[in-house]
């Protein structure tokens, strides 16, 4: 079974160790403002980041391309002068270069020049992925806000609905909403309304947690 609302609520309080009691209803106001504050520059800077992580998407492979074309130029020169040189050198090795014997040095050096070859883009590259993480998660809990909120307005609106016709059936008024219903259902629509308050309740707490937790904590 899914959490209700009230349970999401003590949920998220406990994970996020928020206390949301303590703040007043201008406090909540300032925090929602960071939030809108937020959205508008992540707006800005998240194509931005984008366009560098493409960017250092083709630094990074043509850099790891000439990375492994050095170390195949340092075998590709040792195996020419084996099948070329050595023959025109009539297989004497000292005049080669690569291969020379006396040029062990030249040989080490090669080898571990071309193993300690290091590409400099992939940090940078998992950095500029760890921010886009990072904006995509903050861009998730802003939206589960949204809805909480968008959630109590719909709350909101269906009360307000249900006490209309309540009022219409105590006083006998017929409506379009109350056609089919007597005096007799106004028990049900007033039981009914006595739910969504309390889901009001729980929807706004939620809501306001959401706030205060994306405000005061995260977004700073």
């Amino acid at each position: 079974m899914p959490m209700s609302t009230k349970q999401t609520y003590d949920r998220v309080k406990a994970v996020t160790n928020t206390d949301d009691e303590k703040y007043d209803l201008m406090q909540k106001e300032i925090l929602a403002q960071k939030i809108v504050e937020y959205c508008f520059f992540a707006k800005g800077v998240e194509p931005l980041l984008r366009k560098i992580k493409a960017d250092l998407s083709r630094y990074l492979m043509a850099k790891q391309r000439s990375m492994v074309a050095y170390k195949d130029y340092a075998a590709f020169v040792g195996r020419y002068e084996d099948l070329n040189l050595t023959h025109y050198t009539e297989m004497n090795t000292r005049e080669l270069i690569f291969n020379n014997p006396d040029n062990k040095a030249l040989q080490e050096s090669m080898i571990s020049a071309s193993g300690a070859l290091k590409n400099p883009y992939i940090d940078l590259y998992h950095w500029i992925k760890g921010e886009l993480y990072d904006l995509e998660a903050v861009r998730d809990a802003i939206k589960v806000r949204a809805d909480t909120l968008e959630n109590t307005r719909k709350l909101e609106a269906k009360k307000s609905s249900t006490q209309k016709d309540l009022e219409s059936v105590s006083t006998g008024k017929t409506t379009v909403t109350t056609l089919f219903k007597s005096s007799s259902d106004a028990g049900n629509m007033a039981n009914a309304i006595e739910n969504t308050d309390r889901a009001i309740l729980s929807s706004q707490m939620l809501g306001d947690l959401l706030t205060i937790y994306l405000g005061d904590k995260v977004i700073p």
